[in-house]
């Protein structure tokens, strides 16, 4: 899952700080979803932090969310989250993106990134 702490502006050096979501959305309505773990890596893939060690339970239509704040420099404008989830049944995919927003004086931006399937 990309997820930007920060972003690049003007000239490629300077910083424009991000506050972003990390959006967990179960998309049945049969069956629970288990997120195992969540784990931050920084631009170089070091692992910055662990959000979750211990199994979360999302019933149908279930939503979590985790926020990286906007004073948090480490992660770059390359982090990634590695989500890992099951579930006891052959469930669709769950909704993984990370919104990403900030403002600054009269200027705001804002987008979205998708997850993506790894392999194992």
């Amino acid at each position: 899952m990309p997820i930007y702490s920060d972003i690049y502006h003007i000239d490629g050096h300077r910083r424009f700080l991000l506050t972003s979501t990390l959006s967990i959305r179960s998309t049945t309505q049969k069956d629970s979803l288990f997120v195992f773990n969540i784990d931050c890596y920084d631009s170089k893939g070091n692992l910055l932090c662990v959000y979750i060690d211990s199994a979360l339970i999302l019933r149908p239509l279930e939503s979590l969310e985790f926020v990286v704040e906007y004073d948090e420099k480490q992660g770059g404008a390359g982090a990634n989250f590695i989500v890992n989830w099951g579930s006891y049944t052959d469930v669709s995919n769950p909704c993984i993106q990370a919104v990403m927003i900030s403002t600054h004086g009269q200027q705001g931006v804002s987008f979205v990134t998708d997850g993506i399937n790894l392999e194992n």
